[in-house]
């Protein structure tokens, strides 16, 4: 009797595994990545100290991080406000600027003192210094380079400016 219980009480399990109810819903899933378009520069002042009239000045870099995820291609400008004391004024000719792009970034490399990228500041209006072209996207490292001639004739004073760089997309 035993047995037979046994063998209806498996059965009964059986059956009601067998016919046990069964149901499909589908969820649908949906993620939207930001543009992340930016550029950083590191440091937001350089300092030149005292040069003497008629020398170079020692360069001053500045780090710039710029980020893009958007596909499409991208440049920077550079525009400047002339270097014064608020009556005499360096002349841009006189600024020499350099851009430096981490090799490991693009495969190549920017960096020549014969050939800068951009000669002299530009002066007010905006100038294109880098064009990143299509293969790169994501974060790029590069430096800003800059030195400054100080003519023989140029009367002491603190002179400043203010150089402006702007990532664009294209």
């Amino acid at each position: 009797m035993k047995k037979i219980f046994a063998i209806i009480v498996i059965t009964l399990m059986v059956s009601v595994c067998a016919y046990a109810a069964q149901d499909t819903a589908e969820l649908g899933t949906q993620i939207a990545v930001a543009g992340n378009f930016d550029l950083d520069i590191g440091t937001p002042f350089l300092d030149f100290g005292n040069v003497q009239p008629g020398s170079i000045s020692t360069s001053r870099v500045c780090s710039m991080e710029s980020v893009s995820n958007t596909g499409n291609d991208w440049s920077i400008q550079i525009s400047n406000t002339p270097m014064s004391d608020g009556t005499n004024v360096i002349p841009n000719e006189s600024c020499k600027v350099f851009l430096m792009v981490d090799e490991e970034a693009t495969g190549t490399s920017n960096y020549d003192y014969d050939n800068p990228i951009k000669e002299n500041l530009p002066g007010a209006t905006p100038d294109i210094f880098y064009d990143s072209g299509s293969a790169e996207t994501g974060q790029l490292f590069q430096s800003l380079m800059l030195y400054v001639t100080v003519p023989g004739e140029q009367p002491a004073g603190s002179y400043s400016n203010a150089i402006t760089l702007t990532m664009i997309e294209d």
